[in-house]
């Protein structure tokens, strides 16, 4: 059955799917995929590495758009009268915020390319694992433009891109619902004639 697309699968898809689009020679010609960073609220956001990629998940909205309150069949049990019905996932939007740092315009512009073909447009399905590791895809939706962002200091300048996505989640515990089960149905009608 179904599992959950959320926060911790959504984190680990961005850094797989990052690292597959954005790599740089090294000197012997080896391809070597940009360091990935996901940001979390509750540690310290330390960028000690350059270049490098961090995602941040900043907030989830319920998606009443594609809620669905069907209840799929799951089994019956005729001796006892019932059958087992499962409730749909719970869809949300998960906002995430991808940051692209470098400390030259032109690892920055490398970055953003990279980034910009290995997706193909503002969407893209972002291959994802599900709790229960059943392969997916989640639809992310780029909202708005490529932000820049440059930060300086006494002595140095960091590049800063920001791409703001809408990724589309779902919360899938697989609840379900006991019904009571007609097994059999009397077809008998009375008619009667009114004068």
């Amino acid at each position: 059955m179904s599992a959950n697309v959320w926060y911790p699968e959504i984190d680990t898809a961005f850094v797989k799917f990052i690292k597959e689009a954005i790599q740089f020679q090294s000197d012997s010609g080896e391809s070597i995929p940009v360091p990935v960073i996901v940001r979390k609220p509750d540690k310290d956001y330390v960028i000690d590495t350059y270049p490098c990629v961090s995602c941040y998940p900043m907030d989830s909205q319920y998606d009443l758009d594609r809620q669905d309150n069907t209840l799929t069949f799951v089994s019956k049990d005729i001796e006892a009268k019932e059958i087992v019905l499962e409730k749909s996932a719970i869809p949300f939007k998960l906002m995430y915020q991808v940051d692209f740092y470098a400390l030259s315009q032109t690892d920055l512009h490398y970055m953003t390319a990279q980034w910009f073909s290995h997706v193909g447009g503002r969407d893209f399905n972002l291959p994802v694992v599900d709790s229960g590791g059943v392969e997916r895809t989640a639809f992310a939706l780029q909202m708005g433009d490529l932000v820049r962002a440059d930060f300086l200091s006494n002595t140095s300048r960091t590049f800063h891109a920001v791409l703001t996505y809408r990724v589309y989640a779902e919360v899938d515990y697989n609840v379900r619902v006991t019904k009571p089960l007609i097994t059999e149905v009397d077809n008998h009608i009375n008619i009667k004639e009114v004068f």
